[in-house]
Parts: structure tokens; C-alpha cells; sequence
């Protein structure tokens, strides 16, 4: 978390005297008085006075070389190479690095910090009386904060005595004291909370939270949220990170309902590297119920999730072999049916090419082989397993335009359950295709030519078991082509037109084909798409499922401004399922409605049932140096809405050892 201090530290008190051991102090004005009797010099008009990288200009000018005090006067401005200050005058002892300024400005690129009077103390102590900062750049700031005091300590922290928001110099926030980090490092601080209610929650306040930046490498949020009808909850994230090496986060929540429950959630993921090129991964969940995932989180897809997944992986590279083991846990949280892994045992070998030399058609012969140990555990049962595979695997044409893919390998395995069984089953597929193109002869419009790519394709696999019975058979032979329209324009860009893919298998073992899929997609214009997806009985000619997909984007003017707006339409159904119809549209409009207001809106409509089955929509509002943003979701029957308020602009300052360092203390 960067530094969002609120006060930006202006103190250039006349540092050049820092400057001075280092090197020679340059004056110019257009007028110099030098009074011996009472060493005295005094500079008017246009003073300019320059050490190294630092300059400071003024109307006037007062040394006192008796008591190392230097005085400026009127319009005073002090620049060096990342600060600009401007002030009424400055008093400043050379000798004890004393030194006070008044009325002071400070132009940041995030805000203005003004003090009437800043001091400074032998102690490296800075203290800071009637003091404003705003990020607002109109006159009079719409917001500022003040505070009468503030004490700052070197590498510390800065204390503010009190603290006050005002709005139109209207008072919306007290606190008696507030204190700041002024560490250059990432450092703690308070977060803005959200309000707003819901009809399961009420009316609640959320995120109010505090980060601590415990080092360099590590940090901690704690947050409070208090909801109206279920009671108080209470998080802490604790967050790591060691760069290359580990990191990771732990999110602890504890619930205290109003009706008497206690309920509570663990979250922890961790990746670390180990043994050189090891790769360690935890994720963990752990739940006090079923239902608290779904009761006490705010995102949709959270909620729609009825599974909880936890597991430990150990992945290692031995030379070129691969070796993973895995523990895991899978738990259904409307069924409470588990199925466990302790352990799972996998290592595989790189593929090895057998020919690597030989500019034969077999040169890209490759042999491979792995295998896998699983012990795992269901509701219902226990099994063990252990499956080796080993194959071959080529990659060749035939007379030139064919293109094979064959692959030859075997599998045993081994199974033990309520009986034990193994077997060993060989597999042997060829896959076939080719490329035929055509092409048109005359251009037409802006179209140099069209180009049609047919890819045939033809798949079979052959099966042999053994040990439970010595079977062989074919596996269904898989026939596909794919159509590829393009067409290749005057300025030399090519825009695909049309995929139009058909697919379809025949099984020896019942004699019959399966349906024949078809996918088309094409693009109708920029932003525009339309995809078609269908199964086809090949024998009573009549469709067993169907889908279409319009997705669609585009910019239009709304009054002076811009919106875009992008939907998705599809409609689709399996007539082998029940309740398998779906006729839904995706809508999604982001722009700017005004100068001021903003909306981003997305939800989904079922036409069939004819609901909004879920939408959010967000009203964002510049208030010049504030931004409020108005949040509405729903889902099925459950909506939320909740507000947020916030400074577009905080400043990102850093107030460290090198501010002070500019005293020479």
C-alpha cells in the first residue's frame, strides 16, 4: 500500500545552508548592501541565490553573519530538482539547522499542501501549525483536510492534532487525532469502507479495514463488517511475499451472528520453490459449514459454486524426468459427498526421439513413458491404482500432400477395490488429412480473390485387451472436414469470411453413425459475429440439439458522448434433455450518459421465462476531485446496493529520511 498521507511536507526551510560545506553559494539581486559595523547583508530586488541544485528567489534578503541567521522576505520561492515551495518569509539558523517559514505552499502533482507556520527542532522534530491539504485545484477547493497541529518524527510517523474533512468549508469528519508512516517503504493505513444494504444482509457496512505493512515483505489487512440482519464479522489477511522464492496468503474470517451462531472460514494458498526448479503449490479451504461460502461473500460466481477443492502439490524436475505428487480433497457442499487423493504419484519420461539423424520418412519417431499411482477415497468406496502407459508416435507425409499421425502404445493397469483386476490393453490409431485449396478468378468490389481450404480427415483405432479376456476391436472410425472461406483484399488483408466445420463417427461394435455435428461462425461485420452449432440424425434426418450465438459490440453517439454497448444472444436446446431450452440475451453498455455521470451496466435476460435472472449496473459521478459510485446487483431473487464516495487523487507522497536529510542534520 503506497502512502496516502494527507498532508504533503513543504519544509524547504532555507536548506541551502546544507548545501554551503559542499559547495559555494551564489547571490544576485539588483541591489547588495553590505553594513561591516554590524556584519550585515542585505539583498533587494529580484534575489536569486543558488547552491548546487538549489535556488531560492525572493524580493528580499537579510543575512546576520553574527548569529548565522538568514532572512527572506516576500514572494520567497525555493525549487530544487523535486520540490517547488512557495512562502510569505523564512527565518533560518545556519548553525543550529533551526529554522521556521510562514505561510507556506506546496504545488504537488497530486494536491496543495499550505501551513501558516513550520518549525523545525535540533531533534530532527517538524512541527506544523494551521495546516490544509486538498487535491482540489479550484479556488476556493471544494474539500480540504486541516488540522492545527502537526508533529512529525524522522523515519517514524507523523501525529495530527485534530483532524477535520470539510466540504465547502463545511465540516463532515472529526477525529481528535490521526497519525500517519513516513516510511518511503509501503506502509499502514485505513481503507475506504462501503455501505449498503440487501434483503438477506440489510443494511450493512463493509471494509472497514486497516493495512498494515509489517515489512518489506509482508502485510496484514484487518476489516469489520457489520451487516444489520446477520451480525458482525471479522477478517484478517495476512499476505507474503519473497520474490523469487515463496508467496502467499492465509484469510482467516470469524462470524458472530446475532442469533447466537458462531461461524468461521479458512482461505490459504502458497507457492514456493524448492530444491532448485521444485515447485511447491498449497490451496486450502476450510469451512465450519456447508453453507458460509454462500452466506458471507459478495460474488456471484461464489456463490453459484457448490464445490470446495483443497490440495498440496509437489512438482520436481529430476534431469528430464517429471515427477508430481499431489494430495487433494474434493467436497460437494450440497451433497456433502467427498472424493479424496492420498497421495497421487505421477512421473513421466520426455518424449526421446528414436531417428534424430536419419533423413528418412520415419526420422520423427518418438517413444515416450510414464506412470501413475493413485490412492483414493469416496463416500462410498476405496481404490487403488497404478496405470503405465508406453507409446510411440509419428508425424510423416504420403506422397506429398497426405499428411499421418500414428501412435502406438500400450497401457496396464492396476485396480484394487472391493476385488483387485488389472489388464493390459494396446492401442494402435492412424489419423489422416489433407489440405485442398481453391480459389476464385476475377476480383470483384475491393475483393482481389477468395480463397476455400477443404480439410478432409479420417481417424481409426485399433484395441487390444488382454489378462481379462483377450478381446480386440475397432474403436468408432471419426470422419471430419472443415471449410475455410477467406478472402484476400486490394490493400492486402485478409478477412476470414466463414468456418464451416461437419463432423461425425461410425462404430463397428452397433453399426450405426452418430449424429453429425456442424459448427459455422462467421463474421458479419466489424463487431458483429454469428455462430451456429447443430446435431443432425443421419437417419431420421431430424435435429437432436441446437444452438445459435449472435455476439455483437459497437460505438454510438449518445448527446456529446460515446457508448458502447455489447450483447450476446443465444438460443439453443437438447431435445434429448428436459429443461434443456435456453433463450437468453447478454447485455453489456459502458459509456458516459453526461459530462458528469457515467454508467457501466451488464445482465443477463432469460426470454424463455421471460425475468432478469441477473444484472449490475453502476452510476459513476465526477464530482471534479471526488468520484461517487452508486452500485445495484441482483441475483434470482437476492439484490445488493451499496455506495462508495472517494478522492480520485489521494496523494502518493513520500515523506522519508530524505526530506529531513535537506537540513543537513
Amino acid at each position: 500500500m503506497r502512502s496516502s498521507t494527507l498532508f504533503f511536507l513543504i519544509l524547504f526551510i532555507f536548506t541551502f545552508s546544507v548545501y554551503a560545506e559542499e559547495g559555494d553559494i551564489k547571490f544576485s539581486s539588483n541591489s547588495l548592501k553590505f553594513f561591516t559595523d554590524k556584519n550585515i547583508v542585505i539583498l533587494d530586488d529580484n534575489v536569486v541565490v543558488s547552491v548546487n541544485k538549489l535556488e531560492i528567489r525572493g524580493d528580499s534578503l537579510i543575512f546576520y553573519s553574527d548569529s548565522n541567521i538568514a532572512k527572506a522576505y516576500e514572494n520567497v520561492n525555493i525549487k530544487s530538482k523535486h520540490q517547488n515551495v512557495d512562502c510569505d518569509s523564512v527565518y533560518y539558523n545556519i548553525k543550529s539547522k533551526k529554522g521556521v517559514i510562514f505561510g507556506g505552499i506546496s504545488h504537488v502533482p497530486q494536491g496543495l499542501f499550505r501551513g501558516e507556520i513550520v518549525t523545525q527542532d535540533s531533534n530532527r522534530v517538524l512541527k506544523i501549525y494551521n495546516a490544509k491539504f486538498t487535491t482540489c485545484d479550484r479556488v476556493p477547493p471544494h474539500y480540504y483536510f486541516y488540522s492545527s497541529k502537526i508533529k512529525m518524527y524522522e523515519d517514524n510517523y507523523a501525529l495530527v492534532k485534530p483532524l477535520i474533512v470539510y466540504v465547502h468549508d463545511i465540516p463532515v469528519f472529526f477525529a481528535p487525532f490521526w497519525f500517519f508512516p513516513v516510511r518511503e517503504e509501503r506502509h499502514s493505513g485505513f481503507l475506504v469502507p462501503n455501505i449498503g444494504a440487501s434483503p438477506n444482509e440489510g443494511k450493512f457496512v463493509k471494509n472497514i479495514s486497516f493495512f498494515w505493512a509489517m515489512n518489506p515483505f509482508m502485510d496484514a489487512t484487518f476489516t469489520v463488517n457489520i451487516r444489520e440482519l446477520r451480525g458482525i464479522e471479522g477478517i484478517i489477511n495476512y499476505e507474503y511475499l519473497l520474490k523469487p522464492i515463496l508467496k502467499g496468503n492465509v484469510n482467516f474470517s470469524y462470524i458472530n451472528e446475532f442469533s447466537g451462531n458462531t461461524r468461521w472460514k479458512i482461505d490459504m494458498e502458497h507457492t514456493q520453490t524448492l530444491f532448485g526448479n521444485g515447485n511447491l503449490i498449497l490451496n486450502g479451504d476450510f469451512y465450519s459449514d456447508n453453507n458460509v461460502v454462500q452466506d458471507y461473500n459478495d460474488t456471484t460466481l461464489v456463490i453459484l459454486d457448490k464445490e470446495i477443492y483443497s490440495y498440496l502439490s509437489f512438482t520436481k524436475r529430476l534431469w528430464k524426468i517429471n515427477t508430481n505428487f499431489v494430495m487433494e480433497n474434493r467436497r460437494n457442499l450440497a451433497t456433502n459427498e467427498f472424493n479424496n487423493k492420498f497421495p497421487s504419484v505421477s512421473i513421466s519420461f520426455p518424449s526421446y526421439n528414436l531417428f534424430p539423424f536419419q533423413n528418412t520418412w520415419y526420422k520423427g519417431t518418438y517413444f515416450s513413458f510414464g506412470n501413475n499411482f493413485e490412492n483414493s477415497y469416496d463416500t462410498l468406496s476405496h481404490k487403488v491404482r497404478n496405470n503405465t502407459n508406453v507409446s510411440f508416435s509419428s508425424n510423416f507425409k504420403l506422397l506429398r500432400y497426405v499428411n499421418l499421425n500414428h501412435n502406438l502404445g500400450s497401457n496396464y493397469s492396476y485396480v484394487r477395490d472391493t476385488i483387485s483386476s488389472q489388464n493390459v490393453l494396446l492401442h494402435n490409431s492412424v489419423g489422416l488429412y489433407t489440405n485442398i485449396y481453391g480459389f476464385t478468378k476475377r476480383p470483384f468490389f475491393n475483393v482481389k480473390t477468395i480463397r476455400h481450404t477443404i480439410t478432409p480427415s479420417f481417424n481409426l483405432s485399433y484395441y487390444n485387451s488382454y489378462i481379462n479376456g483377450d478381446t480386440a476391436y475397432l474403436g468408432p472410425v471419426g470422419i471430419g472436414l472443415k471449410n475455410t472461406f477467406e478472402a484476400k483484399l486490394n490493400n492486402g488483408s485478409v478477412v476470414r469470411l466463414l468456418n464451416l466445420n461437419f463432423s461425425s463417427s461410425y462404430s463397428f461394435t452397433n453399426k450405426l453413425f452418430s449424429d453429425i455435428n456442424m459448427d459455422a461462425q462467421t463474421n458479419l461485420t466489424k463487431g458483429v459475429s454469428f455462430r451456429v452449432n447443430t446435431k443432425l440424425n443421419p437417419y431420421s434426418m431430424s435435429f437432436s440439439s441446437y444452438s445459435l450465438t449472435l455476439n455483437g459490440e459497437i460505438d454510438f453517439p449518445f448527446f456529446d458522448n460515446s457508448m458502447r454497448v455489447s450483447a450476446i444472444y443465444n438460443i439453443g436446446n437438447s431435445f434429448q434433455t428436459t429443461g434443456a431450452y435456453t433463450n437468453a440475451i447478454d447485455f453489456h453498455v459502458t459509456g458516459k450518459i453526461t459530462d458528469g455521470w457515467s454508467i457501466d451496466y451488464s445482465g443477463r435476460v432469460d426470454l424463455n421465462a421471460r425475468n432478469v435472472v441477473n444484472q449490475q449496473i453502476s452510476l459513476i459521478r465526477d464530482l471534479h476531485c471526488w468520484e461517487l459510485s452508486i452500485n445495484y446487483q441482483t441475483f434470482a431473487t437476492d439484490y445488493r446496493i451499496d455506495a462508495n464516495l472517494h478522492i480520485k487523487k489521494l496523494p502518493n507522497v513520500q515523506l522519508g529520511k530524505g526530506l529531513f536529510d535537506i537540513f543537513g542534520l
